[in-house]
């Protein structure tokens, strides 16, 4: 077992029986092995993909705070993180994103919601089944654009 820790982070990827978890420095698995890859731990932030190869976000407490609804992330800096969306699903096992043309790439903030208002945007995220169907997600969005506009 390699562990592999970023200073700034407890926590560090970990591989047990081709599922990717979490380990504390002393090598204790804390957040349990069910992703498909799991990222380091950047602003609080890490990214995680699903079986579903979709990417969304988890805490360091292994609460998926941004659900995985994302075919590409990117890490957290200053507060951002770039995703992005298309209208695959499931996606396809053999998806080679670099030859995809048309993802939309959006930013979003460390809470998932984007930093540019767009009602299509919104209603594209909403038909993503783990996006509305998580209230807190749209009344967050909602909510930020109301106290950005005022």
């Amino acid at each position: 077992m390699c562990m592999n820790f970023q200073s700034s982070c407890n926590l560090t990827p970990i591989c047990q029986n081709e599922k990717w978890g979490y380990a504390n420095k002393s090598g204790n698995i804390v957040i349990p092995c069910k992703w498909d890859s799991a990222g380091f731990f950047h602003e609080g932030r890490a990214r995680v993909r699903n079986f579903q190869r979709r990417y969304g976000y988890i805490d360091e407490s292994g609460k998926e705070v941004i659900s995985c609804i994302f075919l590409d992330a990117s890490d957290f800096e200053d507060g951002t993180a770039t995703v992005a969306i298309g209208d695959f699903s499931p996606v396809p096992k053999d998806l080679d994103l670099s030859r995809l043309h048309n993802l939309s790439w959006i930013d979003i903030d460390k809470n998932g919601i984007p930093l540019n208002k767009d009602d299509q945007l919104l209603d594209y995220l909403c038909k993503l089944e783990d996006y509305c169907s998580d209230p807190a997600s749209f009344v967050r969005y909602e909510e930020y654009w109301q106290n950005k506009i005022l």
